[in-house]
């Protein structure tokens, strides 16, 4: 029989016969540990954000370690683990006195790990937390986000906050020196830490913002006329195209006023406005920019009463010549006279004194447009279209003839013919016109020359001579 690990084994002998039995003991045992060293020891101090472990390599040369230490910062904790599970420790932790921790290992052997403090000016610069006052609550809070790691802060205030809130920061070691300096509602203020060696300083900065009203609306627009002033009508703050209806014979928009918007039932002062005064025919318009840049603008269009008349021209006067507007008719075709090649002067006669006129002209071939505005804007106009038709040179000469023959194809627009003759012409007879002087007739055997006066001006007549009979033949 022989056991698991250690204990008491038999060894049982019998004879072959069976007459006699002998039986062996044996007693197994194992050597007890001497193992009395700890695999760590670990020091805890979490306030300070410290944590340290010492092994066998610390503990080489002494059973005592000295350990740096923060005056005034509580003892860390002290945990250990063993080597062996069979050891024995007793830990005896005096807090900043120092800790004694006694290891026994199976076989009674004993070793004392001893752990001093040696209390050093420490470089921390670090803030415990960082408060900023809660005027609603009455008491002072963490500031949002705060990490003893974290130097930037952003702080948004409530609008209008004409003073900071005040910071309360917490040290972290009792010998710090904390120097705080305020920078306004908009600006930084600093907190720089400095640690117990009097030379590392670490800065806490804290922005401060003011939050800035976003209302660019106004609470009220008012128009005066004739002195009397009235509310646009409907006027929503949240509307921004309106149209103020003006009776007839109004001559000047009327001039507008208005209430600055209103931000948590305050009036908004802060508000930028910028006013345009329009006219009849273009809008005015406000532009308002809040205190965040935030813009809007509001467009006031004018509408005038019409007159009741219609809108059309009485008469188009053209060089002169007048054009008698019809009802309804609006293409009218011009004839100049002979000879224009300038457009003449055109003017219109109005039907109602309100009216405007804008007039376009692109020459005799273009022609002319003449739109007419009422008083009560674009939405009524008319548009009149004139062509323009220059007359012909008038037929002032009929015929001219030579020995009695009239020249063929005459047309008194033409100045210049040839005429095929036999014998030398010693005739030439013009016919004219009513009204039509003749000032000259004269024939040689070249040509005949015929010079007459119509309206104040001459016209002068060629006829070239051509004798068929007298041209010579080529020959071969």
């Amino acid at each position: 029989v022989s056991p698991a690990l250690d204990g008491e084994a038999k060894l049982i002998v019998v004879a072959e016969d069976l007459s006699d039995t002998t039986i062996y003991t044996i007693n197994f045992a194992f050597e007890l540990s001497s193992n009395a060293s700890l695999s760590k020891i670990v020091l805890t101090q979490r306030e300070v954000a410290y944590e340290k472990e010492l092994t066998e390599i610390d503990f080489a040369d002494s059973d005592t370690v000295f350990v740096d230490w923060i005056d005034g910062v509580k003892a860390p904790t002290i945990t250990y683990v063993s080597e062996e599970e069979k050891q024995k420790v007793a830990l005896a932790d005096a807090g900043l006195n120092g800790v004694e921790i006694l290891v026994v290992a199976e076989d009674g052997t004993q070793r004392e790990y001893v752990i001093r403090y040696n209390f050093a000016k420490t470089n921390i610069a670090h803030l415990q937390d960082l408060q900023i006052w809660d005027a609603e609550n009455n008491e002072f809070v963490t500031i949002n986000g705060f990490k003893y790691d974290k130097y930037v802060y952003n702080v948004e205030l409530p609008w209008r906050t004409e003073t900071e809130p005040v910071l309360n920061p917490i040290a972290m070691l009792p010998n710090q020196i904390i120097e705080m300096t305020y920078g306004g509602v908009n600006g930084a203020t600093n907190i720089v830490v400095t640690a117990e060696d009097g030379v590392s300083t670490q800065t806490y900065t804290v922005n401060f913002t003011t939050k800035k009203s976003s209302v660019a609306t106004l609470s009220a627009i008012y128009y005066n006329i004739n002195s009397n002033t009235q509310d646009v009508p409907n006027f929503d703050a949240n509307t921004f195209n309106y149209t103020i209806n003006l009776p007839y014979g109004t001559k000047v928009a009327p001039i507008l006023s208005w209430d600055l918007g209103e931000d948590q039932g305050k009036v908004v002062i802060e508000q930028k406005v910028e006013y345009f005064a329009g006219n009849l025919y273009q809008p005015s318009t406000i532009k308002v920019t809040a205190e965040d840049g935030t813009e809007t603008v509001y467009t006031i269009n004018y509408k005038v009463a019409g007159s009741g008349k219609a809108n059309t021209l009485q008469l188009i006067n053209v060089g002169g010549s007048p054009i008698v507007i019809q009802e309804g008719v609006y293409d009218y075709e011009v004839e100049l006279p002979y000879g224009t090649t300038e457009l003449p002067e055109i003017s219109v006669a109005k039907n109602f004194p309100e009216q405007s006129t804008f007039i376009t002209s692109k020459g005799i071939l273009g022609g002319t447009r003449i739109v007419v505005f009422a008083n009560d804007g674009v939405e009524h106009q008319a548009v009149y279209n004139l062509k323009y038709k220059v007359l012909q040179q008038p037929a002032i000469v009929s015929s001219i003839k030579i020995d009695g023959v009239a020249v063929p194809n005459f047309d008194s627009r033409e100045m210049t013919y040839i005429m095929n003759v036999d014998d030398i012409p010693t005739t030439i007879e013009a016919e004219v016109e009513s009204g039509v002087e003749i000032l000259e007739e004269v024939v040689d055997q070249n040509k005949a020359k015929v010079v007459v006066k119509y309206d104040e001006e001459e016209y002068t007549y060629w006829v070239h001579f051509h004798y068929p009979a007298m041209v010579i033949p080529n020959a071969d």
